[in-house]
């Protein structure tokens, strides 16, 4: 478990209690990454990371996010829940894999969001996105951004807005 503070601001912050800065090959499996003020895990400025099999709980802004034209693969069974911004945001021109098992985004103010000509992609191994309970959208591909589905499900269940939007 990695442990942070708690607290902090909502809102466009690019650093997390874990950090993964213009490097490739990182993979970050097995933990959970709780409390943080700021993004649960954050990769930027070119990053190439994978989740795998972690949890991301009550962040202060994202729980995972990719930005500045960074890739983020999520392997096995990822949950990110009660955090203050996205469950996972994906934005600057920066791309996602889904080919985990499962990803369980709850009771974020979105679960899944792709912004700033970014994109989601749902490989063909992939099971399911479970998106429920967010008061915003339970994903959301906006802003010159795409969602691809190679395969896998998505349920979007009980959020605020809609369940999926792509704008």
């Amino acid at each position: 478990t990695i442990q942070g503070p708690g607290g902090g601001p909502s809102g466009d912050v690019s650093e997390g209690l874990l950090n993964v800065v213009g490097v490739q090959g990182v993979e970050i499996r097995g933990f959970t990454v709780q409390d943080s003020p700021v993004d649960g895990i954050n990769g930027r400025q070119g990053a190439a990371f994978v989740v795998r099999d972690t949890r991301v709980l009550r962040s202060g802004d994202d729980g995972i996010e990719a930005t500045e034209t960074s890739t983020v693969r999520l392997l096995g069974t990822c949950e990110v829940r009660d955090n203050s911004d996205a469950g996972i945001s994906i934005t600057r021109g920066s791309s996602g894999l889904f080919i985990a098992d499962i990803v369980y985004a709850a009771h974020n103010t979105w679960g899944l969001l792709a912004l700033g000509h970014s994109s989601m992609a749902l490989g063909g191994d992939m099971s399911t996105i479970l998106a429920e309970g967010n008061p915003a959208d339970g994903v959301l591909a906006a802003d010159t951004s795409d969602l691809r589905l190679d395969g896998g499900k998505i349920t979007s269940t009980r959020n605020g807005r809609r369940g999926l939007t792509i704008g």
